[in-house]
């Protein structure tokens, strides 16, 4: 699980939480990284802190030791999504290649796509287009000059590629909607925030999809 924030002129501290979450675990988790992110974000002494919808954020323990600490909490409307700004935040990433999963491309699983991949970077063939990468609740969207769309329900297979090109974190995604014969394969570098965490955002997002257990929320926050 994951805590995350951000403010207008960039992101603050990225968090990993090991074990359950809640009360004491969460003040542990603010008094890491809270005032380090707002140092880093460059605030000041005017700001206002705005937590997302999760009850545990409700709680008497957080909530005292958030007015122990003097810091001014936006209350809002649980069911306000003008202000859940957390769900439309997306992350600037370098989309490497897309290939078709053809066996007459040689490429007839995740793995020929990786040794392509690979050999392609080798020789320097890969040219590196930056897009803004969004996980939301019903799809991933690509956004450089266009939009691309791909709902949860077409992507099958998401993992990380670590370490086996000059771009050390890479995320990739196999996807397929119903009017595509084959599957694409789409690498991405990720450079603001690591692979391995987009890769859990992207697989939370889709078991809530799938099953209905609201996994993501807790995800990248």
């Amino acid at each position: 699980m994951l805590w995350w924030c951000f403010a207008a002129g960039g992101t603050g501290a990225l968090h990993k939480i090991d074990g359950i979450t809640g009360n004491e675990n969460d003040v542990d988790t603010l008094k890491q990284n809270l005032k380090i992110s707002v140092r880093k974000l460059k605030l000041g002494r005017k700001w206002v802190f705005q937590m997302d919808i999760d009850p545990k954020h409700t709680s008497k323990v957080v909530a005292k030791w958030l007015k122990d600490n003097e810091v001014k909490v936006l209350e809002w409307p649980s069911q306000s999504p003008d202000l859940n700004y957390i769900q439309f935040v997306g992350r600037t990433e370098k989309h490497l290649s897309t290939f078709m999963m053809d066996k007459a491309e040689s490429i007839a699983t995740v793995d020929d796509a990786i040794k392509k991949l690979v050999l392609l970077d080798s020789k320097e063939k890969i040219w590196t287009q930056e897009m803004l990468l969004q996980v939301s609740d019903k799809a991933v969207r690509l956004l450089d000059e266009e939009l691309e769309n791909f709902p949860l329900p077409t992507i099958h297979h998401c993992q990380t590629v670590l370490n086996q090109t000059r771009y050390p974190s890479v995320l990739l995604l196999v996807c397929q909607d119903t009017e595509q014969h084959r599957p694409d394969i789409h690498f991405f570098h990720c450079d603001e925030v690591e692979a391995e965490m987009v890769h859990e955002d992207i697989d939370s997002a889709l078991g809530d999809s799938k099953h209905g257990k609201k996994i993501r929320p807790q995800t990248l926050k």
